[in-house]
């Protein structure tokens, strides 16, 4: 079990909104984890109604998306996130980490908004920097 204690926490990320959008439970779970040990604030939730739910209001640092959901998926999720005002967090730098192959998927994921594609299960270890590398200047470490 990792020690949550205060003392033995990366702050990598302290001070970073997340807003963390995965139907797999685990998944979430597993991510809300390591995001978290890193000093991350996470804002979980299952599905894209969810996310238009509390994206305007919660204004995430980085948003993390699974792109193949039941119902409305990530790609239609990040393209509403692209049409909103600049103010409700259009510009909201994006991530798609999602289990689907690369090859079309990245190109849908990168028209559609997402800066990034990661891979899951095997490019997990790439999610703490790889927020890093899209956080604002004023928040990077």
């Amino acid at each position: 079990m990792l020690d949550q204690t205060p003392y033995s926490r990366s702050k990598r990320l302290a001070g970073v909104r997340i807003l963390l959008v995965e139907d797999n439970t685990d998944c979430l779970n597993a991510l809300r984890v390591l995001l978290e040990f890193n000093g991350a604030e996470v804002e979980g939730v299952a599905c894209a109604a969810e996310a238009r739910a509390v994206l305007p209001e919660l204004r995430p640092h980085v948003l993390i998306s699974d792109l193949s959901m039941p119902g409305e998926d990530g790609f239609a999720l990040m393209a509403w996130v692209r049409r909103l005002a600049p103010e409700q967090g259009r510009d909201t730098p994006a991530m798609a980490f999602s289990a689907l192959s690369p090859g079309d998927a990245e190109a849908r994921a990168t028209d559609a908004g997402f800066q990034v594609f990661l891979r899951k299960p095997g490019d997990v270890l790439l999610v703490v920097p790889t927020v890093v590398r899209l956080l604002p200047p004023t928040l990077a470490p």
